[in-house]
């Protein structure tokens, strides 16, 4: 039997390694990368200090505005905790208000600017829409915190009388009103107002909470500060992990 040549023997191992080694260890390599990718953590989002809660990780909600809401419920639940007054802020006002926002933002972002318009105009005296002979304009309202929403009750009890309110976001719609006159009841939640008000709706509001509702499924809601964990029913982060 025929021997190759030292020389040749090893280029001829060369050779075969050259061309094994691609086939061979590129497997290797694909699975290492991508062993290294599943094991490195997703980047977290950073959000500022006032910051409580994150809707899919993305949109901050800021314990500042649970706070400011909370001031109304406490009207009709005065003997309620500060932690449950945020939990029924958040959970009945200020959540279903931004998962509202998520269902149609740029109609969201019209609105919004309609409404800024309008309640510019009114405040400066310039608005130049229909006026009825009692003066009033808009629509003519009246009720209590269940017929008006709770926002826009709150904000015309504090209202001097006559002086347009600033532009209230309310779940599906933004409102601009004035209160026209107020009736005191035994107890602040059965006071009654009648308002003139400005609507600008970027949600159908024959089924807005049904379909905000539905929308709770399809998003996420975490917890940014600790300081807040507890306000949140465990239900309602257990429902809101992102399924769809």
């Amino acid at each position: 039997m025929s021997t190759l040549p030292r020389r040749a023997a090893f280029a001829l191992v060369a050779r075969s390694l050259a061309t094994l080694a691609p086939v061979t260890l590129a497997p290797v390599t694909a699975a290492l990368v991508a062993c290294h990718r599943e094991a490195a953590p997703a980047p977290t989002p950073k959000f500022p200090a006032t910051v409580a809660f994150a809707l899919d990780e993305r949109v901050g909600i800021e314990g500042r505005e649970i706070d400011e809401a909370s001031v109304y419920v406490e009207r009709l639940e005065p003997a309620a905790s500060p932690a449950h007054l945020r939990r029924l802020a958040l959970t009945n006002l200020v959540l279903p208000r931004h998962v509202a926002r998520l269902l149609a933002p740029e109609a969201h972002a019209k609105a919004k600017a309609d409404a800024l318009a309008v309640r510019g105009a009114l405040a400066a005296g310039s608005y130049g829409g229909p006026l009825r002979a009692d003066g009033t304009v808009g629509e003519v309202v009246e009720g209590g915190f269940s017929s008006l929403g709770i926002l826009p009750w709150g904000v015309a009890l504090d209202l001097a009388e006559g002086e347009w309110s600033e532009v209230i976001e309310e779940v599906g719609t933004f409102i601009v009103l004035r209160r026209v006159a107020r009736t005191d009841g035994p107890v602040p939640m059965a006071t009654t107002v009648r308002v003139e008000a400005f609507h600008f709706p970027w949600l159908p509001m024959e089924t807005v909470r049904e379909d905000v509702d539905r929308a709770y499924d399809g998003h996420r809601l975490t917890v940014v500060d600790p300081a807040w964990a507890d306000i949140p029913p465990a239900s309602l982060l257990h429902r809101m992990q992102g399924r769809r």
